[in-house]
């Protein structure tokens, strides 16, 4: 098991090409259980020695993101994995490659590319695999006292599809794959206020009482928020970005969108200035970008001029970026 730190977030990555062919799905089990609690991989019809799986687990807030990888095969959880776990989770998976058919509760559900699908830990079930295709899934590990609190009317029953519903179900989508793809670029704090949005759309989704406008308001916002932020990322080393250009793109006014970015405890400016001195800090550390000059990376984040861009970073890290740079 390998570990790593990018941006605030933890990474621990597990892989089985570090390790002998007849020893891979026996590896995968034991990384598996680690990252998601007691599970039961079944064997794979093609045998253990061209087995191949990643697992990268980083945890946000009391849950997990943990990204998989890996070739067809088929997961059970069975009532002695129950009876040995220390506390329950539900498991919400976003399929980002093939088919996951999900056995439990005597419903039979399949999770195909681009579904959210939610099921619980409490209950045994088996996860069949598509044998033809390989399978690459975001799953969150969502304490159920995290879930619980969110839903009045009680917890989910057997596995549910929570990403049809057009409106909801897509903002579910799209706040789960910008934490898939971006949580190593996240502060601690954003992925966690990014996990909070996902569990209230979730359980908006779910639950029927929780549909009120005003509850569906504060949905909206959050999705325009995570859109705008979605674009600034997109757009970041553009030093003509601007609020004006970001609202357009959304088709909403200007002051709309400073509104949904102080709800979020941040203002526009203040949100693009934190990701340009992260990423110039990143690279000022980078070995790879010695060649550059201290100006050369200022201006590719977007900054005018050197006496802006030291300002504002001896601001932020308390230390010149020559002194970041050496690390003096």
């Amino acid at each position: 098991m390998a570990s790593s730190e990018l941006g605030q977030n933890q990474k621990f990555v597990w892989q089985t090409s570090d390790v002998p062919g007849n020893e891979r799905f026996d590896y995968y089990r034991e990384a598996i259980c680690q990252a998601f609690m007691e599970l039961a991989p079944v064997r794979p019809i093609n045998g253990n020695k061209d087995f191949r799986a990643e697992v990268q687990s980083t945890p946000i807030a009391n849950g997990a993101l943990n990204i998989v990888c890996a070739n067809a095969h088929q997961v059970d959880r069975t009532r002695a994995e129950i009876a040995s776990s220390a506390a329950e989770c539900f498991y919400l998976n976003l399929i980002m490659h093939g088919d996951c058919n999900v056995r439990q509760s005597g419903r039979e559900v399949t999770f195909s590319t681009g579904d959210v699908g939610i099921f619980a830990s409490d209950k045994p079930f088996n996860l069949m695999h598509e044998r033809s295709r390989e399978l690459k899934v975001a799953s969150f590990w969502v304490p159920q006292a995290a879930l619980e609190s969110r839903l009045p009317d009680g917890l989910p029953t057997g596995p549910k599809i929570v990403s049809s519903d057009p409106v909801i179900g897509r903002l579910v989508v799209e706040i789960a794959s910008a934490l898939a793809q971006n949580v190593d670029l996240m502060t601690s704090n954003e992925a966690e206020k990014l996990y909070g949005m996902l569990l209230d759309s979730v359980a908006l989704q779910l639950s029927s009482s929780a549909r009120s406008e005003a509850g569906r308001r504060t949905l909206f916002s959050n999705g325009h928020y995570l859109t705008a932020s979605r674009i600034v990322s997109a757009n970041i080393h553009d030093p003509l970005l601007s609020a004006s250009g970001v609202a357009k793109k959304l088709g909403i006014s200007t002051r709309y969108l400073h509104r949904i970015f102080e709800q979020n405890a941040v203002t526009f400016s203040e949100h693009i200035m934190a990701l340009r001195l992260d990423g110039a800090s990143r690279d000022l550390r980078n070995l790879s970008k010695r060649h550059l000059s201290i100006l050369e990376i200022a201006l590719s984040w977007g900054f005018k001029d050197h006496s802006h861009f030291s300002r504002r970073f001896k601001n932020r890290f308390f230390m010149s970026p020559r002194d970041w740079r050496f690390g003096a």
